[in-house]
Order: structure tokens, then C-alpha cells, then sequence
């Protein structure tokens, strides 16, 4: 085999070896690589009736009836509704779900919506006639705004007509009654063993104590550590986590569902709420992180030499050489000392080192005759062994945006890695 073929070879299998690289990588931003969090109020409804049936003529469309349209939660609470999707039809049985405006079909805009929700909170003062004439009234200003429906002015309920122009009239200067979500839950995503994270705050319509159900190791307290079961919209409660893994906390029960919140599905109408009751649950998850473990040493060095000689023939020498370390995460001084003293004269010597935040444990005793260690060099030895090398936190779950960015560099490794094969077999076949 030449070179050539020998280079070849080589490349061909660094390209293989780009394309399995980036589908690990796609895989593991598939798969998010880490739990995550996220809290939701959304509610599923089911169409189950109206109220009233009043027929009126306009453009476009012709002719249309008007009602309210109720919605169920399955426990026995009604909700009244208007239609904001003038040319779809909504089925009775039909099951909706609670959206954001901008999330329905067609979506609605932030003055569409604004505008919505003021109508349904202002138009009952400025309006006369039946429950059946103000409600097909309110509905045919909604479509005006929703659908840009235009009301005839003579072939109509002369009461309609008036109701109609009148909440158009008086549009411009209602302000935006605000929103508050029906039931909504914020607070911290992850906790540690042994620890009380917190506050988890509660928004929403009191309408009675909602339940906390836990799931995990954990239980809910209130702010001086006393474990509940219950919370009301407005207030906050706390997590005492009590071990490891993920936890997750619902917070369920009966809500005022606030005038314009929205309801759809992309097969029916668009709704949106007059007011009423309904039961809703939120859920928030809490990514589980295990306890930190933290392995810390500390290094000091001492030598001591003592060299003695007189005048007779005997000379006595002792060298005892003793190094105790413990390796620390901060950076160590270690100081060394020498003193040396010689009969008749003595001098003496003192060098002081700083040692690099990584350090070396050993522990030496050494003796030109005999050595008996000393406790604390015995004691320090033990110790020695039993340091194991820091062990680093566990990291915390990667967000979406991490699995994301994961999962587009490794598509254009992929991708980079067929084009370069493609390429190489295309010079193969020119040869």
C-alpha cells in the first residue's frame, strides 16, 4: 500500500468518524441530556350548551345565530363563553383547551385581545333589552373586533342596533381591564438534600383553599417551617427537600377563570370567557441535585537538622527528616525551616518557599540510623491514603437551549462529514 492510498484511507476514516460524532451529538440533544422544569395552568374544557339563540344579518357571512356557548370542566362547573372565530363551527362534545391569545387560530393580536376583554367587562352598563338581546349585542361587537363582522343597520332587532353601536362608541374610551391568570405557579426548579428552597408564589383568583400534592422527596412548609397541605392564590409556600431525585409539586383545586381567557383547538372555535369557576391544577418540577461532596487538603512541609560535634573522636549525627502534606483546593504556603548548629560556631539559615495551589502528599521518615515515627507523622500518613483525588458537583440538567445548540452543531457535523465523504468518493471514481 503507497502513501497515497495510506492518506486516503486515514481521511475516509477521520470523515466516518465526524459523522458519528455529530449523530452522538444530535442524540443527545434529542433527548435534552437532563430533566427539566416548567410549570402550566392549562385547563381542558368540554362544549356542552348554549344560552340563548337570537338570529341577526351582517357582512360577511349573511345571516349567523348568537348565544353563549358553556363550557364544562367535568366537575360540575360551567363557564360562559363568546365565539371570536366567526367563520368556524364548534361541535357540541367538542373539548378545547385553555391558550394563549397569541397561541389561538386565528391568533389574537395584543389590542384584539385588550379590546375583547374590555367588551365583555364594560358592555353590560351601557346596553338595554332580554338576556337574548345582549348577549347577540355583545357577540356582534366581538366579531367586529375578532372577524371585522359589520352589523346590517336595518335588517336587524332595532334594540341590537343601538346595543351594538353603543358598545362601539364607548370602545375607544374603556381602558384595558387587565388579566390575571387563573392559576400559575413560580418559583425555583432545583433544591439539594437537607435544603428549603423557596418561596413558590401562588397567582391567581381566590376562590378557596387550592391542595399540594408532592411527588419526591420533599414536603411543603410554610415561611417559620411548618408543614402544609393547602395555599391560597396570593401566598407563597416553601420545599423542605428531604433527599434526592427529581420532585414534583401540583397545586389543584377550584379558580375564578378571569373574563377573556381563551379557549381553542385548532379544529374548533375560538372562545374566550365571560367569568365563572372552574377546577384547574398546575404542576412545577424540581430537577434533583445531589448533596455536593468536597474533598479538601492541606499540604505543610517541616524538616529539622541538628548536626553536633566536639572535639573527642566520637561524632553523634541525627537526621530526622519528617513531610506531612494535605492537599487543599486554596492555594498553601508551605514553609520550610532549616537551623544547623555546629560546635564551636553556629549558624543559622532560614528559606521560606510557596508552593504552586497544586500540590504532591507524601509523607518521608528518614534516618541514617533508626527512625521511629513520630503520632503526627503517623496520624498525617493515614490521612494520605485516605484523601481521595476532589470530586467535582455534579452539573446541573442542561436547559432546552443547551439540548438545542447540542442538536444543531451536531447536525452540521453530519452534515460536514457526508459531504466530505461524498466528495472523496467522487475524486475515487475520477481516478
Amino acid at each position: 500500500m503507497n502513501r497515497t492510498s495510506l492518506t486516503t484511507s486515514a481521511g475516509r476514516r477521520a470523515r466516518v468518524a465526524l459523522v458519528a460524532l455529530g449523530a452522538m451529538l444530535l442524540v443527545s440533544g434529542g433527548v435534552g441530556l437532563g430533566l427539566s422544569s416548567a410549570a402550566s395552568g392549562d385547563v381542558t374544557a368540554t362544549f356542552v350548551g348554549h344560552i340563548g339563540d337570537t338570529e341577526i344579518h351582517g357582512q360577511p357571512g349573511g345571516t349567523e345565530w348568537t348565544f353563549l356557548r358553556q363550557l364544562s370542566d367535568g366537575n360540575g362547573n360551567l363557564v360562559d363563553t363568546y365565539c371570536v372565530d366567526f367563520f368556524t363551527y364548534i361541535p357540541d362534545g367538542s373539548d378545547v383547551d385553555e391558550v394563549t391569545p397569541d397561541a389561538a387560530v386565528p391568533a389574537l393580536t395584543p389590542t384584539q385581545w385588550a379590546q375583547i376583554r374590555a367588551i365583555i367587562t364594560n358592555a353590560p352598563s351601557v346596553i338595554t333589552g332580554t338576556q337574548n338581546q345582549k348577549i347577540a349585542s355583545i357577540q356582534a361587537a366581538l366579531w367586529h373586533i375578532s372577524d371585522g363582522f359589520v352589523l346590517d343597520q336595518d335588517n336587524n332587532d332595532p334594540v341590537i342596533i343601538a346595543n351594538y353601536n353603543a358598545i362601539l362608541a364607548a370602545l375607544p374610551s374603556w381602558p384595558d381591564p387587565g388579566f390575571i391568570t387563573s392559576l400559575a405557579v413560580t418559583g425555583p426548579t432545583t433544591g439539594e438534600d437537607g435544603t428549603t428552597v423557596g418561596p413558590y408564589h401562588v397567582t391567581g383568583v381566590d376562590a378557596g383553599p387550592l391542595q399540594i400534592a408532592i411527588s419526591g422527596a420533599a414536603h411543603a412548609v410554610d415561611s417559620n417551617g411548618v408543614t402544609i397541605t393547602t395555599v391560597h392564590p396570593g401566598q407563597d409556600f416553601f420545599l423542605a427537600i428531604t433527599g434526592t431525585g427529581p420532585v414534583s409539586v401540583t397545586v389543584s383545586g377550584e379558580v375564578i377563570i378571569p373574563s377573556g381567557t381563551v379557549f381553542d383547538a385548532h379544529w374548533s372555535q375560538t372562545l374566550v370567557t365571560v367569568g365563572g369557576k372552574f377546577s384547574e391544577s398546575v404542576t412545577i418540577s424540581l430537577a434533583g441535585t445531589p448533596s455536593t461532596t468536597t474533598t479538601s487538603t492541606s499540604t505543610s512541609t517541616s524538616t529539622s537538622t541538628s548536626t553536633s560535634t566536639s572535639t573527642s573522636t566520637s561524632t553523634s549525627t541525627s537526621t530526622s527528616t519528617s513531610t506531612t502534606s494535605t492537599t487543599e483546593v486554596a492555594p498553601t504556603t508551605t514553609t520550610s525551616t532549616t537551623s544547623t548548629t555546629v560546635a564551636p560556631t553556629t549558624t543559622t539559615s532560614t528559606t521560606s518557599t510557596t508552593v504552586a495551589p497544586t500540590s504532591t502528599t507524601s509523607t518521608t521518615a528518614v534516618s541514617p540510623s533508626s527512625t521511629a515515627a513520630s503520632p503526627t507523622t503517623a496520624a498525617v500518613a493515614v490521612e494520605a491514603a485516605n484523601t481521595s483525588q476532589p470530586v467535582a458537583a455534579q452539573a446541573l440538567a442542561f436547559t432546552g437551549a443547551n439540548s438545542k445548540l447540542i442538536t444543531v452543531i451536531g447536525a452540521i457535523l453530519v452534515l460536514f462529514g457526508i459531504a466530505m465523504i461524498l466528495l472523496d468518493r467522487r475524486r475515487t471514481s475520477r481516478r
